[in-house]
């Protein structure tokens, strides 16, 4: 009675293993996971792909959407069977090993008999299985995603005038703790009474790479832009130089996970531009000073922006600034949907008398993440 007590007991605890939903701080998401045993730095889980592997539990950001520290993993169940009965079967259905009965004594006080000599047939004796080699923890090969974000946006007003205001823009962001890189699209059509005011499109890559601790990071962007209306019809800058994280501040979110609250990043660095289409067609050296900001109103609010000057350095005193800012604010009915308001502003010095120094748009657009 006492082993088949114990044997239930040994599924009801098996049974009650769950796979559980990991999210790393790296973003990942392990699913299907099962918590195997949990230690004072890592965690042991039973992964469907991945197997069973060791994670350290600074690495882990939540366990189904709950910090690490309230997770309660239940001792494994003591199988060991009561004493006096028997070893119950393995579970792959081998038979269990016959016991080898030890000589007894004669009733009449003899010496046990001896064993059958060499050349008798003796009953097999299973071995005990081999111990497993010891586990050894092992960081898992995690495939980094790519997040995306498809941005529109649109206006039309008639009147006394008609016009038209239109914006088309995509942003897919990969980030590890080592690398974060970023592409974009952008295209801005603006219309007065039929008339194009503005046609615009560029398309650029940002990479920047860091060292974990470190507050320095590398990194290098270059753009393709088109564009009527500007001085130039075709333009490629390309630049790169060193950044430094001046501000990192933590906040705790309603799950109980560490967020960044602000993040000022300074950059310094250098590049070149080379215009098609324009009166000076050289390739330009530039310098370049920046920041970019990130900063977290709330859980569903956040102020992004980056702005860069780039000085000329073969004519003192000329230059061009770049500046753009984000209010993004999530839309709780529609996951996955922000409400996005806009800036975008460039000041050239070098613009012809007839074109504008300063070009301003300014948008509010809906995104969709994915």
């Amino acid at each position: 009675m006492r082993l088949s007590l114990a044997l239930i007991l040994c599924m009801l605890l098996t049974a009650a293993a769950r796979a559980s939903d990991i999210e790393l701080v790296s973003g990942e998401v392990l699913k299907g996971a099962v918590i195997v045993e949990r230690g004072p730095e890592q965690f042991v889980i039973q992964h469907p792909i991945l197997g069973r592997i060791a994670i350290r539990t600074t690495d882990i950001k939540s366990i189904d959407g709950k910090p690490t520290g309230t997770v309660i993993v239940p001792p494994p169940p003591d199988t060991t069977p009561p004493p006096g009965s028997t070893s119950p079967p393995p579970a792959d259905g081998t038979p269990a090993p016959t016991p080898i009965s030890q000589p007894q004594a004669a009733a009449d006080g003899s010496p046990p008999a001896e064993p059958a000599t060499a050349g008798a047939e003796q009953p097999a004796q299973e071995l005990p299985p081999a111990a497993s080699p010891p586990m050894r923890a092992i960081e898992p090969e995690l495939v980094i995603p790519w997040v995306s974000q498809l941005e529109f946006g649109g206006i039309v007003t008639e009147g006394a005038t008609d016009s038209t205001n239109f914006i088309l823009r995509y942003r897919t962001t990969r980030t590890d703790p080592r690398n974060t890189t970023r592409v974009d699209m952008n295209y801005r059509l603006s219309t007065n009474d039929g008339d194009r005011t503005a046609n615009r499109f560029d398309v650029g890559v940002f990479s920047e790479w860091k060292d974990e601790g470190s507050l320095w990071n590398v990194f290098a962007q270059g753009r393709f832009e088109n564009a009527e209306f500007q001085a130039w019809d075709q333009r490629i800058t390309a630049s790169g130089g060193l950044g430094y994280q001046l501000m990192d501040l933590k906040d705790v979110d309603d799950a109980g996970a560490t967020v960044d609250f602000i993040k000022l990043v300074g950059r310094v660095g250098g590049g070149a531009r080379q215009e098609f289409g324009s009166d000076e067609d050289d390739v330009v050296p530039e310098g370049l000073v920046g920041f970019d900001l990130d900063l977290r109103l709330s859980e569903d609010q956040r102020i992004t922006g980056n702005t860069r000057y780039f000085p000329d350095l073969d004519r003192g005193g000329e230059f061009r600034v770049e500046s753009n800012f984000d209010w993004t604010i999530d839309i709780d009915k529609l996951k996955g949907v922000s409400l996005r308001l806009g800036v975008q502003h460039e000041y050239n010095s070098q613009s012809p008398s007839d074109i504008p120094n300063n070009d301003v748009a300014a948008r509010a657009t809906l995104v969709i993440n994915f």
